[in-house]
């Protein structure tokens, strides 16, 4: 549950501002709640890092979206329909992946 509410809140943030400084701001927040819950805390902390890098709904999320909004070729209303697909898919993707690579090296 930690890590599903961690990749939330890296994902929700990472729309927002710039997906290093979401990373930033949310990874030693995790590192230590997990610490302070006694679980290991490189699961919730790799998928934050990973997770930071799903910004995809607004153009202030990553360069690539800002040009494309830019080129006047898209509505904010357009990427926002787009962008939570990706977003959602990207959510279960890496929850997916976390729990099934992470036992597979010996992480959890």
């Amino acid at each position: 549950m930690m890590t599903v509410l961690s990749v939330l809140l890296a994902v929700g943030a990472s729309e927002l501002a710039s997906n290093t400084a979401s990373v930033n701001a949310i990874l030693p927040i995790v590192i230590g709640m997990a610490q302070g819950a006694e679980i290991n805390p490189i699961g919730p902390a790799l998928a934050v890092t990973i997770a930071g890098s799903l910004g995809f709904m607004l153009p202030v999320s990553t360069p690539p979206n800002a040009i494309a909004y830019s080129s006047g070729l898209l509505t904010a209303k357009q990427m926002i329909r787009a962008g939570i697909w990706v977003d959602l898919i990207g959510i279960i993707v890496v929850l997916v992946l976390i729990s099934l690579l992470l036992p597979l090296v010996g992480l959890i």
